[in-house]
């Protein structure tokens, strides 16, 4: 196995490459966001010396949580631009943190976990998580990741600037991050909302998965990716549509993308 997958599951290199040693020059990003704060939650010391490495020598500060208890009280008390959260932890796992999280915050969450089964990663995306990273995982793979997310979440201001829809059903209040079916408020996700924004935007018009990709997810994105815009589609469906199996809203352009465009209304 390489170096690099070996320092991801925080072992020692065979060529003596330890946690308390500089990181490789792999993992010498230019980052979006130079000095943003990211919150690393995970109970392996060994792995979160190692990411504070790497994502400090990329010119990120970093802070640490040993579970998701601890996590919540740096979420109270300080204001995070990414969260790197481990599913398998004491006390309360990553899924559960993650729950909460959502609740009081909108912050970006990146989740790491040996759990390869892609319903546990449809776990973590459905409970609010922003993507999914499984160990063991290289430096590049891991900072490509930060810099997409936070590419996102700098973007959602200009994403927000101008922009409504209502029909009496639906109504959508883009600058506000405000949805209401029926009257009644829907809460989405950070990537559901600039999914569903991104689609509002340009109405009537077939935005391709790749521009969805691109544009959600970053620059970084691979067309792998494209399982993840379905499972997000369905997600928007079954929380705007009257019936999401006959959608009024989002269709599907086959082969195409996927289109905002009320129909029947």
């Amino acid at each position: 196995m390489g170096l690099l997958p070996l320092l991801a599951r925080g072992e020692r290199s065979p060529h003596g490459c330890g946690p308390e040693e500089s990181p490789p020059l792999q993992a010498q990003a230019r980052p979006p966001a130079q000095g943003a704060r990211i919150l690393i939650v995970d109970d392996d010391p060994d792995l979160v010396r190692l990411l504070t490495l790497w994502l400090e020598h990329s010119g990120y500060r970093t802070e640490r949580a040993r579970d998701g208890l601890e996590a919540l009280g740096h979420l109270t008390r300080s204001t995070f631009d990414l969260v790197i959260l481990d599913v398998e932890m004491p006390h309360l796992d990553g899924f559960e943190a993650c729950r909460r999280i959502r609740q009081q915050s909108s912050v970006p969450i990146l989740m790491l976990t040996v759990l390869g089964a892609p319903e546990q990663r449809m776990d973590g995306l459905s409970l609010g998580a922003d993507d999914y990273l499984p160990k063991p995982f290289s430096v590049q793979e891991l900072m490509l990741r930060v810099q997409a997310l936070l590419r996102r979440a700098q973007r959602a201001p200009l994403v927000e600037e101008t922009g409504h829809f209502s029909d009496g059903y639906l109504f959508i209040d883009i600058p506000q991050r405000r949805v209401l079916r029926a009257g009644v408020p829907v809460h989405l996700t950070q990537t559901e909302f600039a999914i569903l924004a991104l689609l509002v935007r340009h109405q009537g018009q077939v935005v391709s998965v790749e521009r969805i990709l691109r544009e959600v997810w970053g620059e970084g994105a691979s067309l792998t990716g494209a399982k993840s815009v379905r499972v997000y589609m369905r997600y928007l469906r079954q929380k705007v549509e009257p019936d999401p199996s006959h959608p009024r809203y989002l269709h599907t352009e086959r082969h195409l993308g996927y289109t905002f465009n009320p129909r029947g209304t």
